[in-house]
């Protein structure tokens, strides 16, 4: 059925009568019937409930928004960051994870990475479980005589993050439409044009469902894939981890084989076009847990509702956007700007005997402004999406012959000859890009020094612009519209960008105040909280013992 005929209002009842014989396809039969049975064990168990103080955790709050100004992580993934951080801080410090479920438990309350009275003793047990079959391989790990031990270590760790995260704060829903994105991929085959097994390609899809539809990051995805491999991983018991060892070993090298491959990486591209359909489709099933099927093939009221689900999208993903800009604004100049500005007077007083006021004017004003400018001007989906959206939505419950995924290309190996052409053009845009800049710059008096921090903070931001532009690109359906000017501003950005990304992911490792605050600070304010937290404990229990 066109969309346009969706947008007339005549013969409602003519259009019922059709609308009447259709079937949802099986794939989409399955998710609602899957997503219905869903449940997450969290909220099987009883109280009593794991309570804190208000006071303690505004505290512990407070620290981990500045922890993280000085860390620049995606929203939707500090909390499997930070249960990582402080299970090595344990395993650094104690060297064992015994009976830390409930402390364990009681600081991601504190930090409020989980509701206050939300999480039930009855968990504890099982908690302490996952830590024991942990520790069991990394005792394994440390009698392994080969020297990967530190890569080994990032990978447990990694494991153990998500899987704790998983189980405190499970997502049900999220199975059920990771199943249904893969049975379509599966029928369209977009990688039909690629030679690659059965096993390899069912690989590669799951993988780059789980990165499109939630932006899980590799640590997330290594926990998916093993629970893909061993379906029973969360059953087994601490005994059963030394037969396993070697199988864990070849799944963890297999994976990160599979995460790197470029079709998976080509198909994922290819899926984010898609992945608004699928989450409006989930949003509308979870709202009408009894009636979705029959809103569903009410394409009126479909299309009424995925309207609403659309602009609520488009609004969450503006607020996001301002938000994220206002985070990487402040890490840039927490760990970038403020060191290179402290560096830039003294070292042009020693080198020049003079400092220049309007460069560093310039330097301090410009990344913020850069960045202002940046999100400003990003261009957020509208009316033509939505009918887009609609379009697509319609295809995937009802079937058709259009694809639902189109085929990603493979690549045809390139020339020595036309591998040079491209890499010579490459310099020569990457010449013009740096040189222009550097041309302009000296024009208005920058010194060396100088030159080399604005380059350095036009090249971080950009990259941070483009990074938290993404999930508001992710929303459009169809491909947008690029005129000539875009082209060129696109083309001769790329190697501001390729610095950018060099630059932020290698000053990452390097963070002087995230070490300050990890290994200097964090340990003793944590166990202060504790402390305090039982000092408040006991002096409820006496005024209680009093009344």
């Amino acid at each position: 059925m066109p969309i346009s005929a969706l947008s007339k209002p005549k013969n409602l009842g003519a259009k019922e009568a059709t609308i009447s014989v259709k079937t949802l396809t099986p794939p989409v039969q399955a998710f609602l019937a899957n997503l219905s049975q869903k449940q997450s064990s969290v909220s099987t168990l009883e109280g009593p409930y794991i309570h804190v103080s208000s006071v303690i955790s505004g505290a512990a709050a407070l620290y981990e928004k500045l922890r993280y100004s000085l860390d620049y992580r995606e929203e939707h993934l500090l909390r499997r960051h930070a249960i990582e951080r402080i299970v090595r801080r344990q395993l650094e410090d104690r060297g064992d994870w015994h009976e830390f479920a409930r402390p364990f438990l009681i600081e991601l309350v504190q930090a409020q990475y989980l509701r206050n009275d939300s999480i039930p003793e009855a968990i504890v047990p099982k908690v302490q479980t996952i830590f024991d079959r942990y520790a069991v391989l990394f005792n394994l790990m440390e009698q392994d005589k080969s020297n990967e031990k530190k890569t080994a270590k990032a990978w447990l760790l990694g494991l153990l993050s998500a899987e704790l995260d998983d189980e405190l704060a499970p997502s049900p829903e999220h199975q059920a439409l990771v199943n249904l994105m893969v049975s379509y991929v599966i029928k369209d085959d977009p990688l039909m044009d690629w030679s690659l097994g059965s096993e390899e390609k069912e690989r590669q899809v799951f993988i780059a469902c789980y990165r499109a539809l939630f932006a899980f990051d590799p640590q997330t995805l290594h926990f998916f894939l093993l629970l893909k491999q061993m379906p029973d991983w969360r059953s087994r018991r601490a005994e059963d981890m030394s037969s396993l060892w070697p199988s864990l070993s070849r799944q963890y090298f297999n994976t990160e084989q599979a995460l790197r491959h470029p079709a998976g990486l080509k198909l994922y591209r290819a899926l984010k076009s898609r992945v608004i359909v699928f989450h409006a489709l989930k949003d509308i099933a979870m709202k009408y847990p009894g009636g979705a099927r029959e809103l569903l093939l009410n394409e009126p009221r479909l299309r009424s509702e995925l309207e609403e689900i659309c602009q609520k999208y488009y609004r969450g993903a503006r607020r996001r956007l301002y938000r994220s800009a206002v985070r990487a604004t402040v890490y840039i100049f927490l760990t970038k700007i403020i060191l290179a500005l402290i560096a830039e007077a003294p070292a042009e007083q020693f080198i020049y005997g003079a400092v220049l006021a309007t460069p560093i004017v310039i330097n301090t004003v410009f990344p913020p402004s850069l960045m202002f400018l940046l999100t400003a001007t990003t261009r957020f989906p509208g009316r033509t999406n939505t009918r887009e959206v609609v379009r697509v939505m319609i295809e995937l419950l009802y079937g058709g012959e259009r694809r639902v995924f189109s085929k990603v290309k493979n690549p045809v190996g390139s020339s020595v000859f036309l591998v040079s052409v491209f890499s010579l053009f490459y310099l020569l845009t990457f010449t013009i890009t740096f040189g222009g800049i550097i041309l302009i710059l000296h024009r208005l008096h920058f010194t060396f020094i100088g030159t080399g921090f604005f380059l350095l903070f036009l090249t971080v931001v950009s990259f941070f612009a483009i990074r938290i532009r993404q999930p508001v690109r992710d929303l459009f359906v169809s491909s947008q519209r690029e005129n000539i000017l875009l082209v060129l501003i696109n083309f001769f950005s790329l190697p501001i960008l390729r610095v950018g990304q060099f630059v932020s992911l290698t000053s990452a490792k390097f963070n002087v105040f995230l070490y300050l605050f990890d290994y200097l600070l964090e340990a003793p304010f944590k166990s202060f909280l504790i402390v305090f937290e039982d000092v408040l404990g006991f002096f409820r229990e006496q005024r209680e013992d009093i009344v």
